[in-house]
């Protein structure tokens, strides 16, 4: 059976990203992205509403 140590969290780098865990320090550019037609037309989830969020 797969076992993951993910504690801590792993950083993987490519040649073009840097992925990493989420944190609360990610919250604009989520928005953003989730308030994006472009960006939602390929995730099955409504857009976000950047007008509702009190830190936009």
């Amino acid at each position: 059976m797969l076992s993951l140590q993910l504690n801590p969290f792993p950083v993987l780098y490519t040649g073009r990203l840097m992925l990493k865990e989420i944190t609360a320090a990610d919250v604009n550019d989520l928005l953003v992205l989730r308030s994006d037609k472009n960006v939602m037309a390929y995730i099955d989830r409504p857009l976000a509403n950047r007008q509702l969020m009190p830190w936009s």
